[in-house]
């Protein structure tokens, strides 16, 4: 029957769900001394960020006016935040880089990016108000012949 040992194991920045630590004799001993102790590492996930290798993805709810006025929003990072510039007329499922802001690369230098997929978020209610502007916005845009409608010329 074996002992119950407690060690202390440095896991490398960057390590990745499932992959294997190596403790050199560490482990059962046999003919030849001690053998090897092998650690699999599961990493748990995160609230916020899907990992993809060194890369983070994040989604990230828009209005629909800034999708279409463009304008700047504040994004979560692992290390903090960082600004976004949605440029005027953004598309929902957009994704925008922002590069370095993933993880650590493991046995490299340098950081994998994020990625944020930007999502219209359309409201479910509406104000009176906001309904009459909505409904003058789609009879201003049926104004428009069809050229201007797809932007052609």
């Amino acid at each position: 029957m074996g002992s119950n040992e407690h060690i202390r194991v440095d896991i490398p920045e960057g390590i990745q769900s499932g992959m294997r630590l190596r403790l050199d004799d560490l482990g059962e001993y046999g003919r030849d001394g001690p053998g090897d102790l092998f650690v699999r590492v599961y990493v748990k996930p995160h609230d916020t960020f899907e990992r993809r290798g060194d890369d983070l993805w994040l989604e990230m709810p828009i209005s629909f006016s800034r999708a279409a006025l463009g304008g700047t929003v504040e994004v979560p990072t692992l290390f903090g935040k960082a600004k976004l510039h949605i440029p005027a007329g953004t598309a929902s499922h957009t994704v925008f880089r922002l590069k370095g802001e993933g993880m650590p690369r493991l046995n490299r230098s340098g950081k994998g990016d994020e990625m944020v997929r930007v999502v219209i978020d359309v409201p479910k209610k509406l104000s009176r108000k906001q309904k009459k502007l909505l409904k003058e916005l789609d009879e201003e845009k049926g104004k428009k012949g069809l050229f201007d409608v797809f932007g052609i010329f």
